[in-house]
């Protein structure tokens, strides 16, 4: 019954506003309107900012009972990686061994006959400087005489060019 009255009375302030006669009623019905929805805005915002509350709450507990499990999910794929690593590191290093093998087995091979390399280098070029000085000396023997002949020579080709 007092549903009724007020939504009459509704209708007859709507009704008077209608047709202009009470201003100072239509300016308190706007009023008492938009009071009405801030009132239902700020309920609306409480019953979020209470529903994120819960929320947060809720998510908080989760990640507590999650953490432990989180940690070692996180360590067992840490020691997972690190396995994973040193694997493929042994394996790379093996294949560079393997690669490597054959030339360091030459370069061992090689040292021996460095340590003799300069007894062998002072031979070689003892050798090469005797053969060098024959062949000077010999070179120079062979002028001296072709010089000899000259002066000797009664040709007069050999008088003009010289």
């Amino acid at each position: 019954m007092l549903d009724e009255m007020a939504i009459r009375e509704t209708k007859d302030t709507l009704k008077s506003i209608t047709r202009g006669e009470d201003t100072e009623a239509r300016r308190k019905l706007i009023q008492d309107t938009r009071q009405k929805d801030v009132n239902v805005q700020c309920l609306l915002l409480s019953k979020l900012k209470d529903q994120a509350r819960t929320m947060d709450f809720l998510t908080r507990a989760m990640r507590e009972e999650e953490k432990e499990q989180l940690e070692t999910y996180n360590i067992n794929r840490v020691e997972s990686s690190r396995a994973f690593i040193k694997s493929e590191f042994r394996a790379k290093r093996d294949a560079a061994f393997a690669e490597w093998e054959p030339i360091g087995a030459q370069a061992r091979a090689l040292e021996i006959p460095l340590k003799y390399l300069s007894a062998v280098e002072d031979h070689i070029y003892g050798r090469r400087r005797a053969e060098m000085h024959e062949c000077t000396a010999a070179d120079t023997e062979r002028r001296r005489a072709l010089n000899r002949a000259k002066k000797n020579c009664t040709c007069s080709c050999t008088k003009e060019s010289g």
